[in-house]
């Protein structure tokens, strides 16, 4: 685990943020690409307990959604959701008619997929999308979040006694969950003060400016 955050660090968030930075179609293509990856695994972690919710249609969905998003934000959302419903339930009725008896968990499960990473994630790009530094938005919420996950894990293996989740996950802890709370918070509202200051500075007098804040507060 500590390896794959480490790799993480080193190799995929320089990329994250180059494409945070530049915005515009490449920021769209990653954030894409995340959102398939997301959902094919998802699809995976269900069929690897018995489960058959449609992989194609939970990616389908998930992009379809991600689409509306980039080009009109939420206006398609009553007719879109819609269909996406009909369809998956048309899906799922034709599996159970060819003899799936587990077929309405396969349509809860993919219908949960599609809300879950379709429209949570897609705020993703909504966050890039903000009118005016709109990139400064998205990396404190990055920053935040990972914050919170890093802090969590180095607090849990440290201190961790108490198990959160016994059978969902055995090696969260709930001294884990609140000091990477307590760090995502403390430590996200530091950083968007100083973003808040380095801002304001930079209409102003620069790196002068930025010191003198910095030490006034």
């Amino acid at each position: 685990m500590l390896q794959q955050r480490v790799l993480f660090t080193v190799v995929a968030l320089p990329l994250g943020i180059a494409a945070v930075m530049a915005g515009g179609g490449i920021f769209a293509l990653v954030v894409a690409a995340i959102l398939a990856r997301a959902a094919w695994e998802y699809a995976a972690l269900f069929r690897s307990g018995g489960g058959q919710p449609s992989a194609l249609m939970l990616l389908g969905a998930v992009l379809a959604i991600f689409v509306a998003r980039l080009y009109s934000g939420f206006v398609h959302d009553s007719w879109l959701l819609s269909v996406i419903v009909a369809i998956t339930l048309t899906i799922h009725l034709l599996q159970f008619e060819r003899g799936r008896d587990g077929a309405a968990s396969d349509f809860a499960a993919t219908l949960s997929g599609i809300f879950y990473i379709g429209l949570l994630g897609s705020y993703l790009l909504l966050v890039r999308l903000i009118p005016q530094h709109g990139e400064w938005w998205f990396m404190l919420t990055l920053f935040a979040v990972m914050l919170a996950d890093t802090s969590a894990y180095f607090i849990g293996s440290a201190f961790g006694k108490h198990r959160m989740t016994p059978r969902l996950s055995p090696k969260k802890t709930w001294e884990g969950f609140i000091g990477g709370l307590l760090w995502g918070v403390i430590f996200g509202g530091l950083f968007a003060s100083f973003w808040r200051i380095a801002a304001s500075c930079s209409v102003h007098s620069g790196r002068r400016c930025l010191i003198e804040s910095a030490f006034a507060t």
